[in-house]
């Protein structure tokens, strides 16, 4: 994160009280950018004359960002978790096998009303916020990323006819889980469809996506197997120059964001009309399997 993307980000907080001349002053003489911001100190605010108050909610707000940093870090090691689990050999996410992702992807048209509101929802957020980075912050990633989810969900709901709800910040718990999820979204038929699993092998199977909000990565998992969709991420490239409706990225954005929605409402319109029985259910897994 670059001085003026860090500078804007925290000029919009309202619990950190500093007028624009010590603002300007942090970030242009000192040349502080989102990596050193990370490591800055109440003593460091305080050496550059910030007055106590600033000084201190300035520290604890660097804190808060280390520990998000640090947890962010540390959910990688659920990779390794993950392969070890399934007994894929490797480090990385090329160990995982693929499915066939096109099997279940969806067509969006350009004119889908959902499609729309999600664009313009997507170029407020740019207009606002700027580029999104490589080390952008996680709560503006998961603006982008609440967009589209919410688009697919109203997407999917129409083609369907099914009642879908998205919770945030949702702990994971049973044998399958490895704990907290960003967001989970939940088929309001799911519990009995459970129920009949139960009753006859509890075999059934469940997508994943892992995105930064930039690259998007799909999971399909079962009880004793695991898949991604592609061997590299789907892409979306957030940039500023994307405001510009008359400009190759604008279409490109527009193209990007279409083909990760086609993903997830297929993926969400998949477990709306699957079987309930166990056996039918594993028929359909196998079906997916690229080898």
């Amino acid at each position: 994160m670059d001085q003026r993307e860090l500078l804007k980000f925290l000029k919009d907080r309202d619990d950190i009280h500093l007028s624009s001349h010590e603002w300007n002053g942090i970030f242009s003489n000192q040349h502080i950018s989102g990596r050193a911001f990370l490591n800055l100190t109440k003593l460091d605010f305080l050496s550059i004359r910030l007055p106590l108050g600033p000084a201190v909610e300035l520290a604890d707000f660097v804190e808060e960002l280390r520990e998000n940093h640090f947890k962010t870090f540390s959910s990688r090691n659920i990779l390794g978790e993950l392969l070890r689990k399934y007994k894929l050999d490797g480090n990385s996410l090329e160990a995982i096998p693929l499915f066939k992702l096109a099997r279940v992807t969806c067509e969006i048209q350009d004119s889908d009303k959902h499609f729309v509101n999600c664009m313009t929802e997507i170029m407020v957020r740019l207009k606002n916020y700027g580029s999104l980075f490589v080390d952008s912050l996680e709560f503006m990633r998961n603006e982008y990323v609440a967009a589209i989810l919410h688009a697919a969900l109203n997407i999917a709901r129409v083609d369907t006819q099914k009642e879908f709800s998205m919770r945030s910040q949702c702990e994971m718990l049973g044998e399958e889980s490895i704990g907290r999820v960003d967001y989970a979204i939940k088929l309001e038929s799911s519990l009995k469809m459970n129920k009949k699993g139960k009753e006859d092998g509890d075999f059934d199977y469940l997508f994943g996506i892992v995105t930064t909000g930039r690259d998007w990565i799909f999971l399909l998992n079962s009880s004793d197997k695991i898949f991604q969709g592609s061997k590299l991420p789907y892409t979306i490239e957030f940039t500023e120059e994307a405001l510009n409706e008359d400009s190759e990225e604008y279409q490109t954005l527009r193209k990007s964001i279409r083909r990760v929605l086609g993903v997830i409402v297929g993926l969400l319109k998949d477990r709306a009309c699957a079987d309930k029985s166990s056996v039918n259910r594993r028929a359909r897994l196998k079906e997916y399997y690229t080898i």
